[in-house]
């Protein structure tokens, strides 16, 4: 008896103490995209500046959302220096190793005929990801423009334009969550989320099992 009951209780504390893995952000996302460009007098903005190419919320909110497109893969996007003035939205999109996105054929014809992003703020170009934290999450984002992200509880996650990669650290709880990145002031491109989540629903589960095979040896004790 001691042995069945050792054995369920080291199962529990093993569930308990297992590490969850940080690996790239997966999942289904949706994505507004809001581009303005002084090349662009009838878009939504005739004026780029460093002060509103910056990734906030206020900056996002003043543009007109362009695009909508639905994204099943890795946050994991990454265009190298260069090229800006060949630089389409849609390069930027489809540059993930692993990833796709669904649209209607008239966004197809924005995303492939927009450029991305321009040196000297010419032309900047906002992605606003919304999607979910299945659990409390910590991890890096990997950007060479602002990000900013909202979520649940969350801290750091912030950064104003930088130049070049960089990686910014972030905490959030399970749930819903906004991360806004520009593409601005020409290449490179880069946003990649790392993230480790906590798989609290999973332990408790084993927990709870390992909980029920004590109960149960306990039964048989004293039938």
């Amino acid at each position: 008896m001691f042995k069945t009951t050792f054995l369920a209780s080291a199962i529990a504390v093993a569930a308990m103490a297992s590490p969850a893995l940080a690996s790239t952000l997966t999942g289904t996302f949706q994505i507004n995209i809001y581009n303005f460009s002084d090349n662009d007098p009838g878009g939504s903005s005739s004026t780029v500046t460093q002060t509103n190419s910056a990734a906030t919320p206020t900056n996002v909110a003043a543009q007109t959302l362009d695009a909508t497109v639905t994204y099943t893969g890795t946050i994991d996007f990454r265009i190298g220096g260069g090229n800006s003035n060949s630089t389409y939205i849609s390069d930027f999109l489809e540059s993930s190793s692993s990833g796709s996105y669904t649209i209607d054929s008239g966004t197809q014809t924005f995303l492939d005929n927009t450029l991305l992003s321009q040196g000297t703020y010419v032309t900047t170009t906002f992605f606003e990801f919304i999607g979910s934290f299945s659990g409390a999450a910590t991890g890096t984002i990997t950007h060479d423009d602002g990000v900013y992200l909202t979520a649940v509880n969350s801290t750091g996650g912030i950064s104003s334009p930088p130049t070049t990669e960089e990686n910014t650290d972030f905490t959030a709880d399970a749930g819903d969550f906004t991360l806004i990145y520009a593409a601005a002031n020409g290449n490179p491109s880069i946003l990649e989320i790392d993230a480790t989540v906590v798989p609290l629903p999973a332990s408790a589960l084993l927990l709870l099992a390992g909980l029920g095979g004590l109960a149960a040896v306990g039964r048989r004790r004293t039938a």
